[in-house]
């Protein structure tokens, strides 16, 4: 048997709340948990994240399980692995432990579908084909894979997106019902999100002051820009305590790094780090020069390579 080709996910630009009612668009809601590639070949399934480094499936019996009766021989589908308490998704690493996994009910959400054995490759078909096939391939699957919230409809768009963001959701995705799935690049999809969040490499630390003599004082953060190279963009605060010294304790461990194109940072550097660690950050808006005014600390970001975080304009 041929083992089926391997894909990394297609990405999304920044989008904002003016694109909500295009007539390209389809609206499908984006959900707040880890992106797997699924590939299922037999009995043979494997949960792929976007980074390559971690195969699910054997953490995930029971969606394991569901993808193998899945109505194909072979499939290769996009879809986040989600923790849900009630209807809301709640951001959980997939690599949390049994203990805290248990504490909500696991989903495998499916966006997209780039292959199956019946119709072969999906790739260059529209991505509204792929959607009228998603529904027909899942219509009669009973278990805990289910489609994508999904509006075709442009009217419904604002209030789907108002009826999200009230209940807590993270936002949208807004997908060009013509476009092809482009594995890896971020062209005809656009995340919208109430508030502006970014994914930046944490290049290094300033220097604690005060009561954070003993630690450090904000996270340095950067974006590759189109020559490759990371250029920072903001200095970063917003964490609790105990975030503090749990950021210490690990930036502690991690090997030094060195820019010798960056001939002054902001504040003073108390070390720099070789580009491995990625965080996500909420910030109000952006300066002409790309900097982030106001950025928050959101989370760490394991499933997420280095060379993603991209300064605006600029393909991954």
């Amino acid at each position: 048997m041929t083992e089926l080709p391997t894909y990394p996910p297609m990405l999304c630009k920044d989008g904002d709340e003016s694109m909500l009612g295009d007539h390209r668009m389809i609206l499908q809601r984006k959900y707040d948990g880890s992106r797997v590639m699924v590939y299922k070949q037999g009995d043979s399934v494997r949960l792929i994240g976007r980074s390559f480094k971690n195969d699910f499936a054997p953490m995930y019996p029971v969606i394991t399980e569901a993808v193998k009766r899945l109505p194909c021989k072979e499939c290769i589908l996009d879809a986040e692995l989600t923790f849900f308490k009630g209807d809301l998704d709640v951001f959980v690493t997939a690599l949390a432990t049994d203990e805290t996994k248990a504490q909500y009910e696991v989903q495998l959400v499916v966006f997209d579908a780039l292959y199956t054995d019946e119709v072969g490759s999906l790739i260059n078909s529209p991505l509204c084909d792929r959607l009228d096939y998603l529904r027909k391939f899942l219509q009669q699957f009973d278990g805990p894979i289910e489609l994508a919230l999904t509006i075709e409809d442009p009217k419904q768009h604002q209030e789907t997106y108002r009826q999200i963001i009230s209940c807590g959701g993270e936002g949208v995705v807004l997908k060009d019902c013509y476009s092809p799935y482009v594995p890896g690049k971020r062209t005809h999809w656009f995340k919208v999100k109430k508030a502006q969040t970014t994914e930046c490499v944490v290049m290094g630390v300033t220097q604690g002051t005060g009561v954070r003599a003993g630690t450090f004082g904000a996270l340095i953060l950067g974006q590759y820009d189109q020559q490759g190279r990371l250029q920072p963009i903001a200095n970063c605060s917003g964490f609790t305590q105990a975030e503090l010294q749990e950021m210490h304790a690990l930036i502690g461990t991690l090997p030094e790094g060195s820019y010798p194109h960056i001939k002054k940072f902001r504040g003073e550097v108390q070390k720099l780090l070789e580009p491995t660690l990625i965080v996500e950050v909420e910030f109000m808006a952006r300066t002409n020069s790309q900097k982030l005014r106001f950025p928050r600390f959101i989370r760490f970001r394991e499933d997420k390579k280095p060379e993603e975080c991209q300064l605006p304009g600029e393909d991954a």
